[in-house]
């Protein structure tokens, strides 16, 4: 997956610092910071979702084990690299619709995590 955020991001670009000069960087530069960070979250998410999960530990597997929830990690990750992508490139989608994404995506987690 980071090989794939690596080929999207794959783009040159220009920052200004505050003194007016420019330095021409290239993007993927930045992706395992986005992808580190987003990571951690998952993994947050991990935690809160085992502690609830240990009220029931006859019935839930050990997800850590799981392959679909691995899954589910690695499509979180990207879905929000890929975001913060379109985003910062200003890319052509509506904008609620991207947002609204993202919100169900970190609604379905809260629910899951508290196993409603």
């Amino acid at each position: 997956m980071l090989e794939f955020l690596y080929k999207v991001y794959d783009k040159q670009g220009i920052v200004v610092k505050e003194d007016g000069t420019r330095i021409s960087i290239n993007h993927k530069d930045t992706v395992i910071y986005f992808y580190l960070n987003y990571r951690q979250i998952f993994q947050e998410w991990v935690k809160r979702v085992t502690l609830t999960a240990g009220q029931f530990n006859e019935l839930i597997p050990n997800l850590i084990d799981e392959p679909e929830f691995g899954k589910l990690g690695k499509y979180f990750i990207a879905w929000n690299c890929l975001i913060r992508y379109i985003r910062a490139e200003a890319l052509f989608f509506c904008i609620d619709h991207i947002n609204e994404t993202i919100s169900e995506i970190n609604s379905s987690m809260y629910l899951v995590s508290g196993f409603y």
